[in-house]
This record gives structure tokens, C-alpha cells and sequence, in this order.
């Protein structure tokens, strides 16, 4: 079977109405581009993790330090800081809005701006920090990666639950 027919299948198989097309075609939004509530959450969740991984990985390999001074001491931002750092924050925000979204699919646009803002303000803490250049950048790059996957996430949960509608 080539791709183009396994686009095909994948386009038809859902519920065919009168007009002999997919239902869900019909909606605005496409069906296939879309998440649930807890698919979601993982998305966003495990996706911020393993790109900002992968972020510190490539510029520690590259030279960024990862050691921050405050307060008169080194605190050095490991792996296990990093994975902690970008995901409990994105889990429990998303996972917030999914509940919530029960109630108020509104509360979906809010938490997407408060999602995005909120890492994206504090990249100035990043920035301002007593480090190396590269770690700095580092560190400013995964509180964008982390906003993006809040903001997807949330998005492709909204497109699915105005699509049941």
C-alpha cells in the first residue's frame, strides 16, 4: 500500500454521511490534527522534557557550563534539573486546564497565554544570570521550547474538543 493510499484510508475512515464524505472532514477543523485531553497533556509534557534534554545536551556538549552562581554560590543545572524544571510545571498547568476545559473551553486560550508568557518572562532571570554566554543561551532556549509545547499542546486539545462538539 503507497502512502498516498494510506492517507487515503486514513482520511475515510471514519463515519461516511449521506454526502458520501467523512464527517469529520466536514468539520472545520481537521479531526486527524487533533489530541485528547490526557494525549495532551503527555504531548506537551514529555515533549518540553525531551527537547529541552536535548537542548542542554547539545550546548554542554558545545561548552555551556550549566553552573549558575547565586547568592555567593555555584549551583550547577543538571539533567535531572532541567527534566524537573520543564516538566512538572508544563504537567500540572495542562493537566489544570484539561479539567477545567470540562467546564470552560474558554479557560483553554488563558491558560495558553499564561503558558507562554510565563516562560518567557522569566527567560530574563536566564539571561541576567551570573554564567557563560552559552549557558545563558542555553537556558533561554528551553523556557521557549518549554512555552511552544505548552501552547501546541493546548491548541491540538482545543481543535479536539470543539471537534466533538
Amino acid at each position: 500500500m503507497s502512502t498516498t493510499e494510506n492517507l487515503s484510508t486514513a482520511e475515510n475512515s471514519g463515519a461516511v454521511g449521506n454526502s458520501g464524505t467523512d464527517d469529520r472532514s466536514a468539520s472545520p477543523v481537521s479531526y486527524m490534527r487533533t489530541l485528547s485531553r490526557w494525549e495532551a497533556v503527555a504531548f506537551a509534557t514529555v515533549g518540553s522534557v525531551v527537547v529541552s534534554a536535548l537542548v542542554w545536551a547539545l550546548f554542554t556538549a558545545f561548552g555551556a557550563s550549566f553552573e549558575v552562581m547565586d547568592a555567593g554560590s555555584v549551583h550547577e543545572v543538571g539533567l535531572s534539573g532541567v527534566a524537573m524544571s520543564a516538566g512538572i510545571p508544563v504537567l500540572v498547568g495542562v493537566t489544570l486546564a484539561a479539567l477545567i476545559a470540562y467546564f470552560w473551553t474558554g479557560v483553554i486560550r488563558v491558560a495558553q497565554v499564561v503558558g507562554a508568557t510565563l516562560p518567557l518572562v522569566t527567560i530574563a532571570g536566564s539571561l541576567s544570570a551570573d554564567t557563560d554566554v552559552a549557558t545563558k543561551l542555553g537556558l533561554a532556549l528551553m523556557h521557549v521550547v518549554v512555552a511552544g509545547f505548552v501552547v501546541a499542546g493546548l491548541e491540538l486539545m482545543r481543535r479536539r474538543i470543539l471537534a466533538d462538539k
